[in-house]
């Protein structure tokens, strides 16, 4: 019920943002019923929170795809190629906001505060490995111990899928700011509805 209600107020709040955000909901709980090896049960479960939760917005998001017909929406009213990043706009320091001024823009970058986060996770990542690399090392196969066994399946239970994910989607959802994903942009017809390519920092700073 919180998951249905959480996954109702979002759509609710934007509907561009929950389009472009519900792929990664959907892997992440997929990842997480994968970890919890794959019971039928919380499939169900998952599957009926978020079907409940598009049952609560349907209000909201059904007429939006509904009722296209009668609008003048289409993605080619806003060439999204103008709203791209730069690597230097995407990766700079927080700018002095003027407070004079109305209405204008938050800074667009990833700020340094996320990179810094993104890159600790990535060294407590790596050092978690190592760790448990240097443990399994020291079991050999056949060496008459109880549960001695190869190193391998050992790291890849211990390794950190979340935070793999979520540094995938951090990377990932940064990339598709700058330029240099439009062959993305134009293969990809779904990201034509996000029409700003920035709104996906919103999800590389959740990521």
């Amino acid at each position: 019920v919180p998951l249905a209600l959480c996954y109702a107020a979002l759509i609710y709040t934007h509907n561009v943002y929950a389009l472009i955000s519900s792929p990664v909901l959907g892997l992440y709980l997929a990842l997480l019923w994968w970890r919890e090896g794959q019971p039928f049960r919380e499939g169900v479960r998952l599957s009926a929170a978020i079907g409940l939760g598009l049952a609560l917005s349907a209000f909201f998001w059904l007429p939006a795809f509904g009722e296209r017909g009668w609008t003048r929406f289409s993605t080619g009213l806003v060439d999204y190629r103008t709203f791209f990043l730069s690597w230097r706009e995407l990766l700079a320091l927080p700018p002095q906001l003027d407070l004079s001024r109305l209405n204008s823009y938050p800074p667009r970058s990833l700020s340094w505060g996320a990179i810094v986060l993104a890159g600790a996770g990535v060294a407590l990542m790596v050092a978690r490995v190592l760790r448990e690399r240097q443990r399994t090392s020291q079991i050999r196969v056949g060496d008459g111990r109880p549960g001695a066994v190869s190193g391998r399946p050992e790291i890849l239970a211990v390794l950190p899928w979340e935070t793999l994910f979520f540094l995938t989607i951090f990377v990932g959802t940064g990339f598709l700011t700058v330029r240099a994903s439009d062959l993305l942009w134009r293969a990809v017809p779904l990201l034509g509805f996000a029409l700003i390519p920035w709104r996906f920092l919103g999800i590389a700073s959740l990521g």
